[in-house]
């Protein structure tokens, strides 16, 4: 009888547990009163297996051979 009712307990609480919500889900919006437009976009060309950013201070350059750098 014991075994049967932890085990009814036990199947009881799945259901929260395996909710398909997260803590992160909701609306992301931007804020265009904060967005600095005079700034320029980074340019970041791949070439020959290397990403470059000129645009940024220093410039970086970056293999894109997929680990981590």
């Amino acid at each position: 009888m014991r075994k049967l009712a932890l085990a009814t307990l036990a199947l009881s609480s799945l259901p929260p547990l395996c909710s398909g919500q997260s803590g992160l889900s909701c609306t992301w919006r931007v804020d265009f009163q904060l967005v600095d437009w005079s700034r320029k976009p980074d340019v970041m060309p791949l070439v020959g297996g290397t990403c470059e950013c000129k645009t940024r201070e220093p410039p970086v350059s970056i293999k894109a051979d997929g680990s981590d750098q």
